[in-house]
């Protein structure tokens, strides 16, 4: 549970698949991938549960103009090799292979590239400079990169705008394009822990599992749900959770509630917690599950994936097809090969809704297959997992102390 956030993406995903971590199958062609939605540039598509999720957020908007660099550089070619290796290589080792320059822009240029009018002030200069790089990567997108390590190296070009203040150089980082890898600079100002202290994020999640088989001539037809609801509230130091979970099985439904309390006390964390809606509110230690500062809580509050693995939409960006793959080997660590060899097939989608230049909304989608035939028995398994995840009222939440 150390990171709230990231538990919806990462550990959701891990948390089912372990289940299935003992099953050695055969895999499953499956022909139908849930990724696939319509894409066309500043359009959202036809997707329903898409632009369901954005009209409950109250629309979509980014408000990031672009950014230039904390850091200022001795020379205009030493900010522009820096852009590549700050803002769009990532956790991968770009090699800068050769950087040009195509001149000074003229004033009317500058205004064309977009940079935000309180960035010019104090501009002397502003120079394009085109950077060759390489690095070890299966994919690229427009002028960003994929970081994707399979020991291939490839050549990438990008252009970079530097700006001259006085005698110092930085670098501009613009807003990124629909259809392109995201930039640094665009991740850290939607992920802004600062934008997430007052919040309140709900979500919804649902893990089914269908298999069928035959044993000897007798026909195995199972199924099973899990739905699990969660509110956290975040305010003045203070955090509540309630989480009410729904498992569903061979025609039974146990249902399962738990509550929390957290607040900044004199410089220590106290927390307080109750199994079931008729149970005492408890006093809990709350560093015996991995917390020591009430901050640790905050949504986003340890940025937990590398900004390449996203792609620019016109509602914000989002994580799937090479990318998605990528992401769930390196979530599933050592278990990667033993899937593989099994044969369990994983598909994955991720959106990212960002209303007034945060993260208002998320939703993720992935199914897993697989299937093995042996002697007399033949198994069949899908499990699908799907979360719908909204992050609102911010600087608005109030949390009191519910006993």
């Amino acid at each position: 549970m150390k990171k709230i956030a990231s538990l919806i993406l990462a550990l959701l995903m891990l948390l089912s698949v372990a289940a299935l971590s003992g099953c050695m199958m055969d895999p499953v062609k499956n022909d139908e991938s849930i990724g696939e939605t319509d894409s066309a540039e500043n359009d959202f598509g036809n997707d329903p549960e898409r632009n369901e999720l954005i009209d409950k957020i109250g629309g979509v908007s980014d408000t990031f103009r672009g950014a230039v660099s904390k850091e200022t550089f001795n020379s205009a070619v030493e900010a522009a090799n820096a852009y590549v290796a700050d803002e769009i290589a990532g956790n991968s080792d770009a090699v800068v292979l050769d950087t040009v320059s195509n001149g000074e822009l003229s004033h009317e240029k500058i205004d064309s590239i977009g940079i935000p009018e309180e960035l010019k002030a104090g501009i002397t200069s502003v120079e394009e400079y085109e950077v060759s790089y390489s690095v070890n990567s299966t994919a690229s997108s427009g002028n960003g990169i994929i970081a994707l390590s399979n020991g291939k190296k490839e050549t990438h070009k990008v252009k970079v705008y530097v700006i001259k203040y006085g005698v110092d150089w930085k670098y501009f980082s613009p807003a990124p394009v629909t259809g392109e890898t995201i930039n640094k600079s665009y991740y850290d100002s939607v992920f802004d822990l600062e934008k997430y202290k007052n919040c309140t994020l709900s979500s919804t999640s649902v893990i089914s599992i269908d298999t069928q088989g035959a044993v000897a001539n007798e026909l195995l037809n199972m199924s099973s749900k899990v739905t699990t609801t969660q509110t956290l509230k975040f305010a003045d130091n203070k955090v509540y959770l309630e989480q009410i979970t729904e498992s569903e099985s061979m025609g039974s439904v146990v249902k399962e509630s738990i509550y929390a309390y957290m607040e900044a006390v004199d410089g220590r964390i106290v927390c307080y917690g109750r199994l079931g809606e008729d149970a005492e509110w408890v006093e809990m230690d709350l560093t015996a599950v991995g917390f020591e500062d009430i901050e640790e809580l905050t949504p986003f509050y340890d940025q937990y994936l590398d900004y390449t693995y996203f792609t620019k939409t016109g509602y914000g960006f989002e994580l799937k097809d090479a990318n998605a793959k990528q992401y769930i080997d390196e979530a599933l660590g050592e278990l990667t090969e033993i899937f593989n060899n099994a044969g369990i097939d994983i598909d994955m989608l991720a959106e990212y809704y960002v209303a007034d230049g945060v993260l208002s909304g998320m939703r993720v989608d992935a199914e897993l297959t697989m299937a093995r035939s042996e002697s007399d028995a033949v198994f069949q398994m899908a499990e699908r997992i799907s979360t719908v995840v909204t992050c609102t009222d911010y600087g608005t939440t109030v949390v009191e102390r519910p006993f």
